[in-house]
């Protein structure tokens, strides 16, 4: 969870593919639950991944990646916290970050924070705790009642966080995990927080390499919900960045907003639809050339495009330069 504590143990890898056999040996054979079931709180973590890949090559948080031209990870979480909290108003969402966002990020022009009450940004109580320990100092906090719908803020959500507690409270379980239609564990999780007593006092622990396994060995049920879509698309790499941002593209294809007055962007934004092919985010601060070509790409605030260069399935960081008649493809160019 902490920028610290990643730096001194190794990332966490992917929990495994669970086979049917392995759900039933994890009880997974109970009754399910009919009702959703009530949460204490949405819990939304964003703590520093360690350094590394597309995060370390743009030197920002995911939360601050854009999306499309107008949408921000950390505005779609504003969005889903809002959509959520019209229909449960005593349920708070709650960001946890282990490192202030700048001032400048938490002004999102189209849902400011003011207008979106149930989402509460905040810093982690306690440094150096991980998901794990983490996740037992806020259940600690609510005496170990209730249930936290708890998610990686490091992602764009396919679908609504109603939808996702629906879905999850279906299944039996002290702890209900999330998966596609292939079994691959998503990105959400139901914990019931009287489990989370097991986690240690102190200590960096994390839940799913500690804290899941000895659930599961002291006879705690995990259930596993197989969604009928990924709850979201993880935003690590260029690949899996670029992949959200194209599903933001075709939501936007559906519902179409309208373009941005052009009197609000510098003259050196590149604006055009005409010149480019499939989609192309452009953030304001940029400097692309009019004859340039951007395919399947992002061009973050600082980054400039020379004339007649071409930029296909890559994402250009802030200072980086792609030269005039450049040809880059597949690429992070920083």
């Amino acid at each position: 969870m902490n920028a610290s504590a990643s730096s001194q143990a190794a990332e966490s890898p992917p929990l495994p593919r669970l086979s049917h056999a392995r759900r039933e040996s994890i009880g997974l054979a109970c009754k399910p639950i009919a009702e959703p079931i009530p949460l204490t709180a949405v819990i939304v973590l964003a703590g520093s991944m360690r350094c590394a890949g597309l995060l370390a090559a743009v030197k920002r948080s995911a939360l601050l990646l854009p999306l499309s031209q107008h949408t921000t990870v950390l505005q779609q979480w504003i969005h889903r916290a809002a959509e959520f909290g019209r229909r449960h108003p005593q349920v708070p969402v709650r960001l946890l970050l282990d490192s202030p966002l700048p001032q400048q990020s938490r002004d999102d022009s189209t849902m400011p924070l003011c207008c979106c009450p149930s989402l509460i940004i905040e810093r982690d109580p306690k440094p150096y705790r991980g998901t794990g320990g983490l996740l037992h100092d806020l259940a600690e906090a609510c005496d170990f009642r209730g249930w936290f719908l708890v998610l990686n803020a490091a992602q764009r959500l396919s679908i609504p966080l109603e939808l996702i507690r629906a879905n999850l409270s279906s299944v039996a379980g002290d702890v209900k995990l999330a998966t596609d239609e292939s079994g691959l564990v998503d990105g959400a999780m139901l914990v019931n927080c009287g489990v989370l007593r097991e986690a240690p006092q102190i200590g960096y622990c994390d839940f799913k390499e500690q804290v899941l396994p000895a659930l599961s060995q002291r006879g705690y049920g995990v259930g596993v919900a197989r969604m009928p879509r990924a709850c979201g698309l993880p935003i690590r790499s260029r690949e899996q960045y670029l992949r959200a941002v194209v599903a933001e593209q075709a939501c936007l294809a559906q519902n179409p907003q309208p373009e941005p007055d052009p009197a609000h962007h510098n003259s050196g934004d590149a604006c055009g639809e005409h010149w480019r092919a499939g989609f192309a985010v452009i953030e304001t601060g940029a400097c692309v050339d009019p004859s340039a070509i951007v395919h399947d790409s992002v061009i973050l605030a600082g980054a400039k495009v020379a004339r007649r260069a071409a930029v296909i399935r890559s994402v250009v960081c802030p200072g980086a330069i792609v030269s005039s008649g450049a040809i880059v493809r597949d690429a992070v160019v920083n």
